[in-house]
């Protein structure tokens, strides 16, 4: 009989690492840790955010680690549905304290036009399949002071006044993250859809973006297959952009 494991049935706490995701990665490598395996650190030296991008984080005062999940079910070309589900996830769990909180396309998190969370995924496809995913997650709780260089920090805490254990955060996190995965483990992609465009930042919303040198006015439409952002600008033109490619304004 098949064993499932869930994410959090197994952590590793490292007191410092480079990356959660790096740590991973080199696991990988050496052997098959149980799906759902994770790492907590109380401090990373070289945090990683999407593209190359950095990850600021004050020691032990934020949740940053990284977990793998074993998603075979999915074909890579959906690749973008272990993104939407991580999300909805980190989501579900700020929900508890705070009401105003969406997803900024792909997977930052926001409060009050804030961001308070970022997600970092690696895929590693064979063929067309996805043999592993480490999903990387920082989610700034008590965090109050940040770099001048950061546009729009904020944290748990500077939002509700409050100061947490991050100890007693994991298992509601966790449980979360596992409710959203079974559903696309029992292909309830629909749900997943839905309720990611809810929660999406700017959705249906006329706002700026820029390409280039190009500023327009456009709205949010739909998030397509392959992760693309669907933008309809004011002549009715749909316009599809990969991250990176487009700017918020």
């Amino acid at each position: 009989m098949k064993i499932i494991h869930s994410i959090g049935d197994n952590i590793i706490n490292l007191e410092t690492v480079d990356s959660t995701n790096n740590y991973l990665k080199e696991l990988l490598k050496v052997e098959t840790p149980q799906e759902g395996t994770v790492i907590i650190t109380q401090e990373q030296t070289a945090g990683r955010g999407q593209v190359g991008n950095c990850w600021e984080s004050n020691k032990g005062e934020n949740v940053t680690l990284s977990f793998v999940i074993y998603p075979t079910f999915i074909d890579a070309r959906n690749q973008f549905m272990i993104s939407k589900v991580i999300s909805l996830g980190i989501v579900d769990f700020l929900k508890t304290f705070i009401t105003d909180v969406k997803i900024k396309w792909p997977n930052d998190i926001y409060v009050n036009e804030k961001k308070i969370a970022g997600v970092l995924i690696e895929n590693t496809l064979i063929g067309n399949s996805i043999s592993s995913s480490i999903a990387g997650i920082g989610l700034n709780i008590n965090q109050k002071t940040f770099s001048p260089a950061l546009p729009n920090p904020t944290s748990l805490s500077l939002e509700t006044g409050d100061t947490y254990q991050l100890e007693e955060l994991y298992e509601t996190l966790f449980s979360k993250l596992n409710y959203w995965y079974n559903k696309l483990k029992t292909s309830k992609v629909d749900d997943i859809d839905i309720e990611y465009l809810f929660l999406l930042y700017r959705y249906q919303k006329l706002h700026q973006y820029k390409v280039g040198d190009e500023v327009f006015t456009a709205k949010i439409i739909d998030i397509d297959q392959f992760g693309r952002l669907c933008l309809l600008n004011e002549k009715k033109e749909l316009l599809q952009f990969a991250f990176k490619e487009v700017v918020f304004l």
